[in-house]
């Protein structure tokens, strides 16, 4: 699960710093929920295994989401 918040660390970072250039509000909004799901990520090591499941599970879908909003939002500003 380490690797996972490392990885969602700077997932979220990166979020924070590509809206901050363009002042796009949604955008950090991602980049702090990323950072969120990255602490509980980190932290998911002192739960019991069956939850660990759901974490791990809802730190990569906002992986996945998030990248699929960002090509939706870059598609519908041309």
């Amino acid at each position: 699960m380490k690797p996972l918040s490392i990885t969602l660390v700077l997932f979220g970072l990166l979020a924070l710093i590509q809206p901050a250039h363009q002042l796009d509000l949604p955008g950090a909004l991602l980049g702090i929920v990323v950072l969120f799901c990255a602490v509980t990520t980190f932290r998911s090591t002192q739960i019991s295994s069956f939850l660990k499941i759901f974490v791990g599970i809802f730190s990569i879908e906002t992986c996945v989401w998030s990248r699929g909003a960002g090509g939706q939002s870059r598609a519908l500003a041309r």
